[in-house]
């Protein structure tokens, strides 16, 4: 708008004023002032007055318009504000950790060189009294050689060094160390415990490693019998408070330090760790039951639940590592006081299913195969008569049956590594894992949830089953040799002497024996002979030690008995065990290094009797291999073959020795001259 418009609006109102006076009527001036009649106006000065009503509305509006974005720019200069403060406070935090994670380092580094400087002067002055010289050693001293390579510096506190032993601890079946695990979860709120308080925000990793550097001076196992304290109360707040996240963990990390010394482990940290633990498992068992599970399951994550499970499988081998340390203080009985203070009987009876349908619906390989351990402790360790032929009978049960894969409870476990691991993929995932600085708010309480996945794919896959089936037989083998621990220890066999109990031990040998005729050469023919050897040496203490056939063996199980014995008593005249042999010797000879008959019980062979393809003597390599017991050709060693020949000689006569030997062996006796294999049974 020109300078030319506005003097215009001037003219124009100068106008006005004028009209107005001029055609004013005789009223009061205040009246006149206001009332006027808008048509008496010219038409120009009509237009001129619109259109610059018009242009202060537009002027108006482009004044709303500029505050409206002032009042926009104002709102995000303040947003960008608020943002850049909280990044900033986020980054003084980040900071502040990292200070601190230094500050925890530089006092552990503090103290070693402490402990390399003590060990310094004690090389430097090794002793006060001083030794007289003589001149001959003046004169004559001796040359030694210096070596130039890097020197290694062994401190000699045992604090330090258990602290580098954490460090390295890890999980069987994972790539990360415990600490690794620890160092990403956090408490959601301090706490004090004995005294110690546990931050809130900071690492639980670094709260261990901290509470290690303030308690250096302490005595190992008063240190140990502290430690265990405290982690145990921690653990059991954790599970009060629902936040599981830690406790595998913290319990695989004590199920390590257990190692680093046992005879550290005093009897007040085996009779404190026993009883946390117990109540743990007592509390996480019904995981096992798939009824309870429905009934205790309706609110928890999959991954809360997969934790409680994990969490009963490392609290199972922490207490057959406490158990077995029991071992080293039987001068207190330490392991009977136990099992009767803590009620470890008990729990091993509810975890032993007592049926068939118990098996399939609460049984878990890894739980029976602790409890089988733990037995063999308690016949150890207890010199009570408290072990129930029940308790056997179930156990049997177990061995002829088998046990089912159970779902979500594949883990190798913190004692073995045998079976299936693949679950502890999910657990894995609980805790993220990146090598980056950790930032506080990173830090985790709660479990990172993880995806549902279908049954199908948990038990499709064929290594699966195969790892399981190794798992089985070798927990087959463990409750035949643990019920031969029992009757060598106990020098007893009273518990055995029950007509079920008989029958379950000669079709445990018959299963064995048919699934080495179902597959000749697998892999697992070696355990299962194992297995056959130890039932056989079993029926052998019973039957020795027994006045009355009838009291422990009727009939129908006599039948078994019989065909079952002659599979072993009598193939050792078998055909094929000569033909093998000629067999062997043939190609070995020629140099052949590939399998021949069965490559794992060829492998044990030439290992037992420390021999390779490269000995020259190939005749005594065939000799080695064909003589190793291999499912077919060589069933079994000398001594199971007597063991079971001497069994046979108690129920059994020569005419039904004789049948026996023509079934088993597929031949007719042609004459009075044959060798007549139940010879040997009478002269014994």
């Amino acid at each position: 708008m020109s300078n030319d418009d506005f003097s215009d609006d001037d003219d124009f109102f100068e106008s006005i004023k004028r009209h107005q006076l001029t055609h004013s009527s005789p009223q009061p001036t205040a009246a006149s002032n206001t009332d006027y009649d808008i048509s008496q106006v010219p038409g120009e000065i009509r237009s001129k007055l619109f259109r610059a009503d018009g242009e202060i509305a537009i002027l108006k509006s482009q004044l709303e318009s500029v505050k409206s974005r002032g009042y926009e720019e104002i709102k995000h200069l303040k947003e960008d504000n608020e943002e850049t403060k909280r990044s900033m406070e986020e980054q003084i935090k980040m900071l502040k950790f990292s200070v601190q994670k230094l500050e925890d380092e530089k006092k552990f580094l503090d103290n070693q060189v402490k402990s390399t400087f003590s060990k310094k002067r004690k090389l430097a002055n090794p002793s006060e009294e001083t030794i007289p010289v003589t001149q001959a050693q003046r004169v004559a001293p001796t040359t030694v050689p210096v070596a130039t390579g890097q020197r290694i510096i062994r401190t000699q506190n045992d604090t330090t060094l258990l602290t580098d032993y954490i460090w390295k601890l890890s999980i069987n079946g994972s790539d990360r160390t415990i600490m690794e695990y620890l160092g990403k979860v956090t408490l959601k709120d301090s706490l004090e415990i004995q005294g110690y308080r546990f931050q809130e925000k900071i690492p639980i990793s670094s709260i261990i490693l901290e509470y290690l550097i303030s308690r250096k001076n302490l005595r190992l196992d008063k240190l140990l019998e502290e430690l265990f304290s405290i982690i145990n109360e921690l653990i059991v707040h954790l599970i009060d408070t629902s936040l599981i996240t830690s406790v595998p963990f913290m319990l695989s990390l004590l199920h390590g330090i257990l190692g680093f010394k046992p005879s550290a482990v005093n009897e007040n940290t085996i009779v404190i760790s026993v009883s946390r633990i117990f109540e743990i498992i007592m509390l996480y068992k019904y995981t096992l039951s798939n009824e309870d599970r429905e009934l205790f399951n309706y609110n928890k994550t999959p991954q809360m639940f997969l934790l409680e499970k994990f969490t009963l499988i490392c609290s199972m081998d922490m207490l057959e590592k406490l158990m077995s340390l029991c071992n080293l203080h039987q001068e207190v009985k330490l392991g009977s006081r136990l099992f009767h203070e803590v009620r470890i009987l008990d729990l091993v009876n509810q975890l032993i299913p007592k049926n068939d349908e118990a098996l399939m619906n609460g049984a878990q390989i890894n739980i029976i195969y602790n409890v089988v351990r733990i037995l063999d402790n308690f016949y150890d360790t207890n010199d009570t008569e408290e072990t129930s032929s029940q308790t056997v009978h179930s156990l049997l049960n177990i061995n002829l049956v088998g046990v089912p894969i159970k779902e979500d409870f594949r883990f190798y476990g913190l004692n073995r590594c045998i079976g299936n691991n693949t679950d502890f993929q999910e657990i894995d995932k609980i805790i993220f894992s990146d090598n980056a600085t950790v930032d506080p708010s990173s830090l985790i309480i709660l479990p990172n949830p993880i995806s549902e996945r279908s049954k199908e794919s948990r038990n499709s896959n064929y290594s699966i089953e195969y790892n399981h089936e190794f798992h089985v037989l070798d927990l087959r083998l463990q409750i035949s040799q643990s019920i031969e621990n029992y009757i060598i220890n106990r020098m007893d066999t009273s518990i055995l002497k029950e007509i079920e109990v008989v029958k379950l031990m000669i079709r445990s040998i018959n299963l064995q024996q048919n699934g080495i005729l179902r597959s000749p050469r697998s892999k697992f023919v070696d355990l299962r002979i194992k297995i056959i050897c130890s039932f056989v040496r079993n029926l052998n203490y019973v039957f020795k030690t027994s006045k009355q056939l009838n009291e422990i063996i009727n009939s129908e199980t006599l039948n078994e008995l019989s065909i079952v014995l002659s599979q072993i008593a009598f193939t050792s005249s078998s055909d094929l065990s000569g033909s093998s042999a000629k067999l062997y010797k043939l190609l070995r000879t020629q140099n052949y290094r590939l399998k021949i008959l069965n490559e794992e019980s060829e492998a044990k062979a030439r290992e037992l009797s420390n021999v390779n393809f490269s000995n020259k003597n190939k005749e005594y390599l065939a000799e080695v291999e064909n003589e190793h017991a291999n499912g077919l050709e060589t069933l079994y060693d000398h001594e199971t073959v007597e063991l079971a020949r001497e069994i046979l000689g108690f129920c059994i006569d020569n005419e039904v020795a004789d049948n026996l030997y023509i079934n088993i062996n597929g031949a007719e006796m042609v004459d009075d001259n044959r060798f007549d294999e139940m010879d040997i049974v009478n002269e014994m």
